[in-house]
């Protein structure tokens, strides 16, 4: 059992669940799941339950902030920017650091 297969059999649902609440994993979880091969009643219990309190937030948000947008906007869009910057960074970095591993002789 490779490593990612076994950390997504112990994590994948917090994974699924997690990654519908974050913008850019929302689209790519799926990718991991099915590459390990979730079962897909789990898979869409999470992804239901995940998006669902999800979009409850940004509805009420919305509902409760949406006399004060451009105040807001003057606070997510800076916030949203640096945390943009910070994961191409980290992801830089690994690029950077990534060494592949040796093939174990057969």
């Amino acid at each position: 059992m490779t490593r990612t297969k076994h950390w997504f059999d112990r994590h994948g649902w917090a994974a699924v669940f997690l990654g519908r609440m974050m913008p850019g994993a929302r689209t790519l979880i799926s990718v991991p799941a099915g590459m390990a091969r979730m079962p897909f009643v789990p898979f869409l219990a999470y992804t239901t339950v995940g998006s669902a309190l999800w979009t409850s937030f940004l509805t009420i948000a919305g509902f409760l902030l949406h006399k004060q947008y451009g105040e807001v906007a003057d606070w997510v869009n800076p916030v949203s920017t640096g945390l943009l910057i910070a994961l191409v960074l980290i992801y830089l970095w690994r690029v950077i650091r990534w060494k592949p591993r040796e093939e174990s002789p057969a």
